[in-house]
C-alpha cells in the first residue's frame, strides 16, 4: 500500500513538475520579446571623452558589419563619421585661454601686495617714531576689515579689494 501511494505521488509530482517547467519556458519565451528590445542609452552621463569613444565604437562596429546590412544610407554614415572625427579633435583641444593665465598671475600679485601692505601697516603701528606710529595705527585700523581678503573665494575677494 505504501509503495502504491509512493508511485502515485511520484507520477503526480513528475507531471506537475513537467507542467511547471513547460509553463516557465512559455513565460520565458513570452518575456524574450521584452528582453530583446533595445533601450535608449542614457548618453547624458558620459563625459566628452567617453561619448567620443562611444561614437568611434559605433563607427567601427557599423563598418565591420557593412552599412548596407544595417540599412544605413551611405550619406548618413559618412556625415556621422566626419562629425565623429571632428569630435575627436575637439575633445583633445585645450580650452585654457591666455587671458585666464594672465588673470591668475595678476590675482597672485594682488594677493602678495595685499599681504605686504597689511604687514607694513602692522609693523608701522609699533614703530618708535611717533609720526610713523600714528600713520601706521590709522592705516591699520582703516584696513583691518580687509585682513585675510586674499584667502576669500574669488568673487568675495574682488568685492573686498574694490573696497580698499
Amino acid at each position: 500500500n505504501f509503495a502504491h501511494k509512493t508511485a502515485f505521488f511520484t507520477a503526480t509530482s513528475t507531471n506537475f513538475i513537467r507542467k511547471t517547467v513547460f509553463m516557465q519556458r512559455t513565460k520565458i519565451l513570452n518575456d524574450m520579446a521584452a528582453i530583446l528590445k533595445l533601450k535608449e542609452p542614457y548618453l547624458g552621463r558620459l563625459n566628452n571623452a567617453e561619448y567620443t569613444y562611444f561614437a568611434n565604437q559605433i563607427c567601427n562596429r557599423s563598418s565591420a558589419v557593412s552599412i548596407e546590412t544595417l540599412h544605413i544610407p551611405e550619406a548618413v554614415y559618412n556625415a556621422y563619421l566626419e562629425r565623429t572625427t571632428r569630435l575627436v579633435d575637439l575633445v583633445a583641444q585645450s580650452r585654457v585661454s591666455e587671458e585666464t593665465v594672465q588673470i591668475a598671475e595678476v590675482d597672485k600679485l594682488e594677493d602678495k601686495l595685499n599681504v605686504y601692505l597689511m604687514a607694513t601697516f602692522r609693523n608701522a603701528k609699533s614703530s618708535p617714531i611717533a609720526a610713523k606710529k600714528a600713520a601706521g595705527t590709522a592705516l591699520y585700523n582703516a584696513t583691518k576689515p580687509y585682513v585675510g581678503a586674499q584667502r576669500s573665494p574669488q568673487r568675495q575677494q574682488v568685492q573686498t579689494v574694490q573696497g580698499y
